[in-house]
């Protein structure tokens, strides 16, 4: 429902990630189930295969009752929903998983990370009646990433239209330069951030509650990845999403017989990984991730807190660039069995570490997730662990009624708007040009050349000789219809040209800086905005065996100048 209690419109776009092009592999991955069975072991929307992977993690054992342990303590620390309690109990008794995840970015990212969330609790309700067995989504907060630009970053649109770009100084976090971002905390100073934040959230029936969240996630001594979990847990928990920071201690305690078979056999991992990627070249793409010759699939925290990547030679064996200490295999072993919390997995290995634990059936990704999850197919054979199958997520564009207002006066369709501004203002000055007196002009041409054709045919008759006067006439005559075409041309640009600042505000609403909007903005002014049943009207929508994207036509966002009605 929006804020005035009627429903959202929708519209279902035929494509699956609008405005921006979708990757050859996910478009196969999506559509070719041959293509996903030969790159990534099957396809989620084939029961068959969903029911081998099943099989095969029914024929695993994973340590539930210590990771239910875990993650209890976890969600109960960021405020746990009673229907997350009860995807926990069922989880401990043996329920099967759909992981998504996202890096813990501030409030909560952009909101392709909500979608994300609210895509895998389609596809667990979804494969739950399909299966007839309990499927539960799980949300994995990707807090081992160090690299604090990637999540420090996110927009508000604005009532004119533009941005409120918005970012949380690296000076109100305390930590080392390099730490994981689960380990960085907040410092006194971010109250004045926060109130500064909040300031610029729209009017709406969801403001006091979002301004409340965000007062209570952004607390000094507070770790990014808390903040993040409080407000999904805030807006999301009724939904049954259980949450998991792989960064705690207790939950790298369960990884760390994965981490001791990839350390007894370093060489062999990435080996396996670059035949893959030789593998995905050869099937005609270009792998995502690029293995260094030397990289392990590990990082280390160093003494400083910095995290640090595992290099491995046999002849040298484990070491950092940073540091001057070499390790033997066994004393590596020893020392991250010893320090678990200090060891974490590189992004080609953090689903294959996810899933060592969690009975993943499904992973719920992004296109270019589900693009290098060709490549790690290889190390979860290494692993020994069941590889999930992989999903796209939900995409969506939240349009106010002032903008489908502006565009329905001009005969404007949602996705003209959702290309590049200058792309569109071309598009939309050749369609005026069209529309006015583009087909006159032609019409023009077609009747002077049939008419000199005649005259030329007359005087050559009449008048031998003559001829060579009519051509010439006939050049400059054409010579006229061209300049008066391009005088028209001038026109027809100067009124689009006119329209630009309207053009402008749009584009930065629903495709700001040439990207769609899922990509840019966080969540937080539309829950303010619409309440949180907006979240409800999202996941109505979401098809999980037919991901497009998704037109969302909510009430007016309140923009400036750009009239309701």
């Amino acid at each position: 429902m929006d804020w005035r209690g009627r429903p959202f419109r929708t519209e279902r776009l035929p494509v699956v990630c609008t405005g921006a092009v979708p990757t050859k592999r996910l478009m196969k991955a999506i559509s070719d189930k041959e293509f996903a069975r030969r790159l990534y072991g099957g396809s989620a929307c084939e029961e068959a295969d969903l029911r081998q992977v099943a099989a095969r993690i029914r024929g695993r054992d994973y340590p539930r009752s210590d990771l239910v342990s875990v993650l209890r303590t976890q969600n109960e620390s960021w405020g746990c929903a009673p229907e997350t309690r009860k995807a926990l109990r069922r989880l401990e008794e043996g329920a099967l998983c759909v992981m998504t995840g996202q890096q813990a970015g501030i409030l909560t990212g952009p909101l392709y990370t909500v979608y994300k969330a609210l895509s895998a609790v389609a596809w667990a309700r979804t494969l739950e009646e399909l299966l007839g067995e309990p499927v539960v989504p799980v949300f994995w907060i990707a807090g081992d990433d160090h690299d604090y630009e990637e999540v420090a970053r996110v927009a508000f649109p604005a009532r004119t239209g533009f941005q409120h770009h918005l970012e949380l100084p690296r000076s109100l976090v305390s930590g080392a330069p390099s730490a994981r971002v689960a380990e960085l905390r907040f410092i006194a100073e971010i109250a004045k951030w926060t109130d500064e934040t909040v300031s610029l959230l729209p009017g709406g029936p969801g403001r006091d509650s979002v301004v409340g969240a965000i007062r209570e996630a952004f607390t000094p001594g507070a770790t990014p990845v808390d903040a993040f979990a409080r407000l999904m847990v805030s807006w999301l928990g009724r939904h049954g999403i259980i949450f998991v920071n792989p960064a705690d201690r207790r939950f790298k305690a369960l990884l760390q017989p994965l981490f001791s078979r990839c350390s007894s056999d370093p060489v062999g991992f990435r080996e396996a990984f670059v035949e893959q990627s030789s593998y995905v070249r050869a099937e005609g793409y270009v792998p995502q991730i690029v293995a260094a010759p030397e990289a392990t699939l590990l990082f280390w925290d160093d003494e400083s807190g910095n995290r640090r990547r595992v290099d491995f030679t046999p002849t040298q064996g484990f070491f950092w660039r940073e540091s001057a200490t070499v390790h033997t295999i066994p004393e590596f072993k020893r020392i991250a069995s010893a320090s678990p919390e200090r060891i974490s997995p590189n992004a080609a290995f953090r689903p294959v570490s996810g899933d060592s634990v969690f009975p993943t059936l499904v992973h719920v990704m992004g296109p270019g997730e589900i693009a290098y999850m060709a490549q790690v197919r290889a190390l979860y054979d290494k692993a020994r662990v069941p590889m999930p199958l992989v999903a796209a997520r939900a995409g969506f564009t939240v349009v106010p009624q002032e903008i489908e207002n502006w565009l329905q006066s001009r005969s404007l369709s949602i996705e003209e708007a959702l290309q590049p501004l200058d792309v569109w203002r071309h598009t939309l000055a050749e369609r005026e040009k069209c529309r006015g007196l583009g087909g006159r002009i032609s019409e023009t041409r077609r009747a002077l050349d049939e008419t000199y054709e005649k005259l030329e045919h007359e005087v050559r008759n009449a008048l031998p000789g003559m001829d060579t006067a009519v051509l010439s006439a006939r050049i400059k005559t054409q010579g006229l219809v061209n300049k008066l075409e391009a005088k028209l041309d001038q026109g027809f640009r100067r009124r689009v040209r006119e329209t630009m600042p309207e053009l402008e505000r749009i584009s930065s609403f629903v495709f700001p800086g040439g990207v769609p909007q899922e990509r840019v903005y966080s969540a937080a002014p539309f829950v303010a905005r619409y309440g949180e049943a907006f979240f409800a009207d999202l996941l109505s929508q979401i098809r999980p065996f037919d991901p497009v994207h998704t037109c969302m036509w909510a009430e007016s966002f309140g923009l400036d100048d750009l009239p309701v009605s």
